[in-house]
């Protein structure tokens, strides 16, 4: 079978100049990927961690044991000239023919302040790979490092860390390891990671015998850095049997540093105490008027002194430790607090006014990074990188050639030119319950993200440290609050579950054993005040059913949370009966299978996608009129009629594109020339397309047409279909409209503009048909309309 790299690379060969500026490499190097990594906490930094997601075209890497990586330009500070560095490869995603599409690299580089390098992926036979032995030549120690258990009512200990959860009534939880359930998820020559996963348990014969919540943490151990890595996630436990919403008032933390009893030295991010020192730091929001600190029962002043995180360091006759708790600014509230003799209490939502709880089958996840070293010096560098690790960019052409972007492999590299546009950021973050742009306060109430294609496309395009940062900070929280997190629950061991958003559906069979009807009769004291609703994202509202956040979080980052994500929403769908509704849910759907199948390799997924595509080609209609999903009257739409409606072909075009990519599937080719055929049934120039229009007489069409609205969905579809036909003519014959659009005098078809994800198909397509010219003057391309 020919994978879908291969069937579009003679069309999607680049015909602009690159956006690199990389300088030439040895005939014995081919590089495959460019990237350029920035340092930007403003510190020297020597051989520190450098973790990023890579895209590699199709055929390209068998193996990833051949890759290499280097520094174009070394400077007089290394030894010799484009010298090898360091290099650990993790597949991601693969390719239909079995190569590598994604990996995770982990390497390790040395900067000056704010210093830039250019960094090269590739082969080169010159270039020896980075010898590793097996996991005791690190650490012979690792069991007691990973995991130590706990005596009597203290828990066991993750890396040193021990969580308590606090109900609402005081009784006390402490984290409980499963000792035969701990994982190794990555062994490598630079670094190594580990699945931990525990209960919690009552700490005495108080509160819910059952235990509350569940965790896992996952490890990451930086060899021959002092560092570790700890992604730790509370979940509301397995869906067969969970307790449902329960409130609680504290969840912890407690690190302990007996060596360094009495300390020497504290830091913290309000300054350096020489003497033993009682502090607590509390963030209850992003701003610095959120932040609360007092030390040795004072109130220091902060002008200076805060940062994004909060960390603190001790030095004692026995070393350095340090801790950082990543985003705390915004993944509030957050707290430090600590005195001599006892341990630091790090309050991942720590005791308050406020009550916490997790809805059905979701989580709330933290990260943080822990170092320890013999001397001071030793650990200076780490606790000040840690805020700012290095930046990496992707080279924009290199992305574009992969065809490793996006449903299909469509990606616009922008010029520089076009990327100056300063892109407005969604709201500010805001904690514990609530995020982003629509301030969801129901699960009911919105996707995340709602109608859109792509949340890392433009920080991937322009390489803009804060439009990076915002998508990942949005990735993070629909993993977290979206419920389908669903801890044990496999589809095919319970053929009769209906889960819709995660949970089974109210409407679900009396015999369905995951007997989830009871749930409001049990801890009715704990459930009190939990509002019916649930609070967060809506991560299965399958008229906006997308994953693309999760899923481009994972390929950057190699986050197995967000791995475990996808996982979960893909057992959720396996559950899904037949085709539902409108011709949106079908893309949708699709879209998000795709995504799921692509990270887990899982082939439920894949099969899945197929019977909704053969499915739907068997229900729509094949006769003059070529509508994908008969819709009944509807007073939104046409009161009087049977209706289809372009925008929602549009979503299901670029599903079963997605679908086929894979596949490689003959049955979806004609389906796509038909819809692009019915889409332009409803086309009407510069004022965009119909919204909907009748199956049954095509001439009765809702005049509403917005184009500023989901008319700007279709042409970037009418391109993806085209790419997998091979017929571009309905791409040309829409034309006027995006001319019309490209110079809109209030919200121009720009990069950053509301909709600019959607037109990224139709550029490519002009690009590599017309010129570049195209894409800023379409109406240099003459006769739109004629077939090419």
């Amino acid at each position: 079978m020919v994978g879908t790299a291969l069937l579009l690379s003679s069309i999607l060969t680049p015909s602009h100049p690159s956006h690199s500026t990389f300088s030439p490499i040895p005939p014995a190097r081919h590089a495959l990927v460019h990237a350029t990594v920035t340092e930007r906490s403003g510190n020297v930094l020597i051989g520190h961690p450098v973790t990023f997601g890579a895209p590699f075209p199709a055929g390209e890497v068998e193996n990833a044991g051949d890759l290499r990586l280097w520094v174009e330009g070394d400077t007089y500070r290394y030894t010799g000239t484009n010298k090898g560095r360091s290099l650990q490869v993790r597949p991601l995603v693969l390719w239909p023919d079995g190569t590598i599409r994604w990996a995770l690299l982990d390497t390790q580089l040395s900067f000056g302040s704010r210093e830039t390098l250019r960094i090269a992926v590739g082969f080169a036979d010159d270039l020896p790979a980075t010898e590793y032995s097996n996991l005791e030549t690190h650490h012979p120690s690792l069991p007691e490092i990973l995991w130590t258990p706990g005596e009597g009512s203290t828990g066991d200990a993750v890396a040193g860390l021990r969580s308590e959860l606090t109900d609402r009534f005081g009784h006390l939880y402490v984290g409980r390891v499963n000792a035969d359930d701990i994982e190794i998820l990555e062994d490598g020559p630079l670094k190594s990671c580990y699945r931990v996963p525990g209960t919690h348990l009552p700490a005495d014969n108080e509160g819910i015998s059952s235990g509350f919540y569940q965790f896992t943490a996952y490890v990451r151990i930086f060899w021959n850095r002092n560092l570790m890595n700890i992604e730790w996630s509370l979940s509301n436990g397995p869906l067969l049997d969970p307790p449902g919403p329960l409130a609680f008032k504290d969840y912890s933390l407690l690190w302990d540093m007996p060596e360094q009893v009495p300390p020497t030295i504290v830091e913290l991010p309000t300054g350096r105490y020489e003497e033993e020192t009682t502090f607590a730091l509390h963030q209850a929001g992003a701003t610095p008027k959120d932040y609360h600190y007092t030390v040795n029962g004072s109130t220091p002043s902060l002008a200076g002194t805060l940062t994004n995180d909060l960390w603190c360091r001790t030095q004692g006759g026995n070393g350095t430790r340090w801790i950082h708790l990543e985003n705390s600014a915004e993944n509030f509230p957050s707290s430090m607090v600590a005195s001599p003799g006892s341990p630091l209490r790090i309050g991942l939502l720590p005791a308050g006014e406020e009550e916490f709880w997790l809805d059905d089958a979701s989580r709330k996840s933290f990260r943080l990074n822990i170092s320890q070293a013999r001397t001071y010096r030793d650990i200076s560098q780490p606790i000040a990188a840690s805020f700012r690790a290095p930046f990496v960019h992707l080279d924009p052409d290199d992305l574009a050639a992969s065809l490793a972007w996006g449903d299909i492999g469509l990606f616009h590299a922008p010029s520089r030119a076009e990327i100056r546009r300063t892109v407005p950021p969604p709201k500010a973050t805001m904690g514990w319950a609530d995020w982003g742009e629509f301030f969801a306060t129901n699960t009911h109430s919105t996707g995340s993200p709602r109608n859109r294609l792509s949340v890392f496309l433009e920080a991937v395009q322009s390489g803009q440290e804060n439009l990076l940062d915002l998508a990942v900070a949005r990735a993070r929280h629909a993993m977290d609050l979206r419920p389908y997190h669903i801890d044990g629950f496999s589809a095919d061991e319970y053929p009769l579950a209906n889960l819709s958003e995660g949970t089974p559906h109210p409407n679900e069979l009396s015999k369905n054993p995951l007997g989830r009807g009871k749930m409001g009769d049990r801890y009715p004291e704990y459930k009190t005040g939990i509002p019916k609703g649930g609070h967060g994202y809506n991560g299965f509202d399958r008229e906006h059913m997308t994953l693309d956040d999760v899923y481009e979080y994972y390929l950057l980052s190699g986050s197995w949370l967000a791995k475990d994500a996808l996982r979960s929403a893909g057992e959720a769908m396996l559950t899904w009966q037949g085709v539902v509704h409108s011709s949106r849910v079908i893309g949708w759907t699709l879209r998000a299978l795709i995504s799921c199948y692509r990270a887990t390799g899982d082939p439920r997924y894949l099969q899945k996608a197929r019977e909704i595509v053969h499915q739907t080609d068997e229900e729509r209609s094949k006769g003059p009129v070529f509508y994908l999903r008969r819709m009944p009257p509807d007073p939104r739409h046409l009161p009087d009629n049977d209706y289809e409606s372009p925008w929602m072909d549009a979503v299901a075009i670029y599903g079963m594109a997605a679908y086929w990519s894979e596949s490689q599937d003959p049955i979806v080719p004609p389906m796509l020339t038909e819809l692009s055929t019915f889409i332009l049934s409803a086309y009407h120039g510069v004022e965009g397309f119909a919204g909907d229009v009748a199956v049954d007489d095509p001439s009765i069409q809702n005049p509403d047409r917005m184009p500023l609205g989901v008319s700007q969905w279709i042409p970037g579809a009418l391109a993806t279909a085209a790419f997998v036909t091979g017929d571009h003519a309905p791409v040309d014959a829409v034309l006027p409209y995006y001319a019309a659009l490209r110079m809109h005098p209030k919200n121009p078809v720009r990069f950053g503009s509301p909709t600019w994800h959607w037109w990224q198909p139709l550029l490519v397509s002009l690009e590599q048909r017309h010129g570049r010219a195209a894409i800023d003057s379409p109406s240099l391309v003459i006769n739109p309309g004629k077939r090419r």
